[in-house]
């Protein structure tokens, strides 16, 4: 790691990463959460080695969660996700090294950003019910800028992957693990969860305009043909990066495609 973090697993969390400065100087904590049978850190390819990033990088902190897609509920992991970041942003992931972050950016990859969205939602619950007033600067999570690539949040669309593996006899082994999976009845179109989740956040933004983790930076794979393509009518404008798929639009590599750095950075893919 050329910028000086280094890579540790984080105990008793098996399936979480954190790249960080073991001097704990970094005041800004960026948290990645994988889609649909993804990878804590493999989604996120070369965002974990620092290669090509530039000095907004290497003064930031960065943690990889992962979680068991194929068999845990999005409300479940959304709820584990809100209490570690809160408790990370006040004294760092890792014991021994200390860290107060000042800033929080939240980024998702497919199914990732339900969780996000939802852990978001979840904050914005707890607030109001202990009856406290909700404004800028009272919650981390709350403040939190969100980046969001290809999120899941209109459903699994029936093409791509899924629609091959029907298509021939893949099918028969894949079929048996996606009907123990609650993530992915959850995320079929038009479920009662998404509508929920949609409804809840769009007047959730209407009503707390100054709350920046409602409104998420949004960039589509073009063409994506894994996920429905349709933003919240509260989001900003939406970006695209044509000729990439859903699954490497989260995926930088220098000199051929730094978007990703670019956008988790300043919302900015160009």
């Amino acid at each position: 790691m050329g910028d000086g973090r280094v890579l540790l697993p984080i105990p008793d969390r098996p399936q979480y990463f954190a790249l960080v400065d073991p001097a704990g100087s970094n005041s800004r904590l960026v948290v990645f959460v994988h889609g649909f049978n993804g990878k804590p850190v493999g989604t996120w390819r070369r965002f974990d080695d620092g290669s090509g990033a530039g000095a907004w990088w290497s003064e930031s902190d960065a943690v990889f969660i992962g979680y068991d897609s194929l068999r845990r509920e999005v409300g479940s992991v959304a709820d584990e996700v809100l209490a570690f970041v809160r408790a990370a942003m006040l004294a760092g992931p890792l014991p021994g090294i200390a860290s107060s972050y000042r800033e929080l950016v939240l980024v998702g990859h497919s199914l990732g950003g339900v969780v996000v969205r939802s852990a978001v939602q979840l904050a914005l619950r707890e607030r109001r019910m202990q009856h406290v007033a909700v404004g800028a600067g009272d919650d981390a999570v709350l403040d939190a800028r969100v980046v969001l690539f290809s999120p899941a949040t209109s459903g699994f669309g029936p093409k791509g992957l899924l629609g091959l593996a029907r298509a021939t006899s893949i099918w028969l082994a894949v079929n048996p693990l996606l009907k123990m999976s609650p993530a992915f009845h959850d995320l079929n179109r038009d479920t009662v969860r998404l509508d929920d989740l949609r409804h809840e956040t769009e007047a959730a933004a209407r009503s707390h305009p100054g709350l920046r983790a409602l409104r998420p930076d949004v960039l589509w794979a073009d063409p994506d043909h894994v996920v429905y393509t349709d933003q919240y009518s509260t989001d900003p404008p939406p970006r695209w990066a044509r000729r990439r798929s859903h699954s490497n639009v989260c995926k930088p590599a220098p000199g051929r495609y730094e978007t990703p750095w670019r956008f988790v950075e300043s919302g900015t893919a160009r």
